[in-house]
Formats: structure tokens, sequence, C-alpha cells
């Protein structure tokens, strides 16, 4: 018997055709393809640049990259004179994240791994965080941090007119793996 949890590479196409008919909106009438440029989970990423690679390749439209940690700072207005460590869940109770300075960016769109070793480092810190289960930092980081559970939501981003910037190379763009891919034998 096939779990339907893991069944998103399958249903992928038959979701995104769905969507666009529900919307009223034919794939010829595409201007672009934005796609999540990661982090996360290897395998997701994987499919979902396959997936937004060839439906831009296939409508010779250009592919946009996300970040999603800049998804989550994008909707979120943190009036913060401290920096912002913005995160999302890597599973295995780890957590991948990158800073917001107080100049509003990201230090490294391609994110770090937040771990005990890190948390050590910046202790002495008042953080702010904000990211997906940002909670799950409690017991490593001080009292004094505000934590702010935020999922990234490209409906936020397309509403407030994110720059999308320039069109990624379609040949080149890889999603960003911040932690190598080894495979593991199931559990189950």
């Amino acid at each position: 018997m096939v779990s339907e949890d893991f069944l998103h590479a399958e249903i992928l196409h038959e979701e995104m055709n769905r969507l666009l008919m529900n919307a009223g909106v034919s794939f010829s009438a595409l201007k672009g393809v934005a796609v999540g440029s990661g982090p996360g989970s290897y395998t997701g990423l994987r499919i979902g640049v396959s997936a937004a690679k060839g439906l831009a390749l296939a409508l010779q439209i250009p592919l946009y990259a996300i970040s999603g940690l800049k998804m989550m700072l994008s909707q979120s207005a943190i009036e913060s004179e401290k920096e912002v460590l913005v995160v999302m869940d890597a599973r295995r109770n780890e957590v991948f994240g990158a800073w917001r300075r107080k100049s509003g960016l990201l230090d490294d769109p391609a994110a770090i791994i937040v771990d005990d070793d890190f948390i050590a480092t910046h202790a002495h810190h008042t953080l702010v965080v904000l990211g997906e289960n940002a909670s799950k930092l409690r017991a490593l980081l001080p009292q004094e941090t505000t934590l702010i559970d935020a999922l990234p939501s490209v409906k936020s981003i397309c509403m407030k007119g994110l720059d999308l910037g320039e069109p990624v190379d379609l040949a080149y763009f890889e999603p960003v793996y911040v932690k190598p891919f080894v495979p593991t034998v199931s559990k189950k």
C-alpha cells in the first residue's frame, strides 16, 4: 500500500492545472513562473524546481526563484532595532536560518544551519526569531528572546508586490541546499 502523504510528485502537475482552471487562467496566459528556491527538503525542492523549470521551458517564459526565508521576512512587519533570525524547519530538531540585519537585508541567501554551536556563539544577543516553528528554539535561547511562528506565504508576497528580481537561468539554476543529501533507509 502506498502512503498518500508522499504523492506530491505524482499530483503536482494535476494541482497546477486545477489551480489555473479554478482561476480561469490558461497556461498560455502566464508571463512567468515563480518557484521557492529553498532552503527546504532535498526531494521537495527537486520536485518543485523541476516542475517549474519544465513549465517555464515549455511556455518559453522566465523563471523567478524566491527564498522561503525572504518570503517570511517580507510578510512580517517587524519593527525591531535588533537583528532578526529568520528560520525554517529542517526536521530532526534543526532549523535553517539567516540573519536579517538592521538594514533589513538577509545576510546569506543560501541560509545556514542553526544548531547548538551556532546558538552558543550568539547566546549573548537579545534575539527576535521569526519563522516556521521558531518556538522549537525556546529551550536553546535566552528567556528574553522573542519567538514569532510564521510560515512562508506566496500569496502574501504576490499581494505586496515583492520584487522578484531578475529571472534565473533555466539551465544552471539549482535550489538552495543547506545540508548535503544523505539517503536513508525508511523506518516504516
